[in-house]
């Protein structure tokens, strides 16, 4: 009897002491998730061409991102860092097949991301990760996004990805027709000449590097009510406006044109009366809509 009480008193005071003093779990790893991807960083330009940044962002709620995660607090493993993962907007979540982990609850880690998504980002010893873009047919998603950036853990294990536009874009609006086309004229259509069509983006130095053996002709995508469309790569050089009007090609010629990164360029031109007339060529910051959802394309 002397025995068995021993053991259940025993057995009482290691209960006690557990629930006491519990021993503190620190070996969970957390996922790292994506909060939200977004354009972001907005430059409001001024009529003297200069620019001040406001915050404005707006979500990117399709398709897929392309994520680079390049140091995670000091963990080399695999499952801290990833090399082009695809994260893919489906059922209101960004996700992907993969799982990556914070390297600890107070690891900061260094990222690159894109928008949208492709399978070949090359890499190399002098410019680091790189991606070739072509933009000569424009009936194809051309708008390409990009962020480099840190993120520190928080209470969600989230990051919030906020893109900007590294491709430039050129608006045409054809305004007034002359007299001699007619009262219903139609636009087959408007093609650019002189510009390059290829380039390789660089991660490393979020900058362009264009092929200049690919100054080729190209289409404008047409978005209705004589307004026409063009995602470039970056670039300074001459351009030439092929304007056809039933069945009749205009020429314009534009002298040297600076296509910066992240910027519109609007153009409005009559057309006909013997001469093909632009007016001036205005820049602002490419932001479609601000406060709703955005389809980048």
């Amino acid at each position: 009897m002397k025995l068995l009480y021993m053991s259940a008193l025993a057995i009482m005071l290691a209960s006690c002491s557990s629930d006491d003093s519990p021993t503190p779990n620190n070996s969970i790893e957390h996922p790292i998730s994506l909060a939200s991807v977004s354009l972001g960083s907005v430059t409001d330009f001024t009529r003297a061409g200069e620019g001040d940044n406001v915050s404005s962002s707006t979500p990117i709620t399709d398709g897929s991102l392309g994520l680079f995660i390049t140091k995670n607090g000091d963990k080399q493993e695999s499952k801290y860092l990833c090399d082009n993962a695809e994260f893919t907007y489906k059922d209101n979540n960004w996700s992907c097949d993969n799982t990556y982990y914070w390297a600890s609850d107070d690891a900061t880690i260094k990222y690159i991301a894109y928008y949208p998504y492709v399978k070949t980002v090359e890499n190399s010893e002098d410019y680091g990760y790189n991606i070739s873009w072509n933009v000569s047919d424009q009936s194809k998603t051309l708008d390409l996004c990009y962020q480099s950036a840190e993120a520190s853990n928080n209470k969600d294990h989230n990051i919030d990805i906020e893109l900007d536009h590294v491709c430039s874009k050129l608006v045409v609006n054809i305004t007034k027709f002359g007299d001699e086309i007619g009262a219903d004229p139609s636009v087959e259509g408007i093609k650019l000449g002189g510009l390059y069509t290829k380039g390789t983006f660089t991660f490393k130095y979020s900058d362009w590097a264009s092929d200049k053996k690919e100054a080729v002709e190209f289409s404008m995508k047409s978005v209705g009510n004589n307004t026409f469309e063009a995602i470039l790569i970056p670039q300074t050089n001459p351009v030439t406006l092929t304007i056809t009007v039933n069945g009749e090609e205009y020429i314009m010629n534009l002298p040297r044109q600076a296509f910066d990164k992240g910027t519109q360029y609007t153009l409005n031109i009559q057309v006909g009366q013997d001469i093909t007339k632009a007016g001036a060529i205005t820049r602002t910051p490419w932001i479609e809509t601000v406060g709703g959802t955005i389809t980048v394309e």
